[in-house]
């Protein structure tokens, strides 16, 4: 699936699980987070 598809069909989760999410997950999350555009750039 490339990236506009799983942007198409994304949907919000309002079911949780107790499952624990790896530290390395969050830190690929907070990666991608950073690398993002913000209205803020200069």
């Amino acid at each position: 699936m490339d990236l506009i598809e799983i942007m198409r069909t994304r949907r919000s989760v309002r079911s949780y699980t107790e499952e624990e999410i790896s530290e390395e997950k969050i830190m690929k999350i907070v990666q991608a987070g950073l690398l993002s555009a913000s209205g803020k750039a200069s």
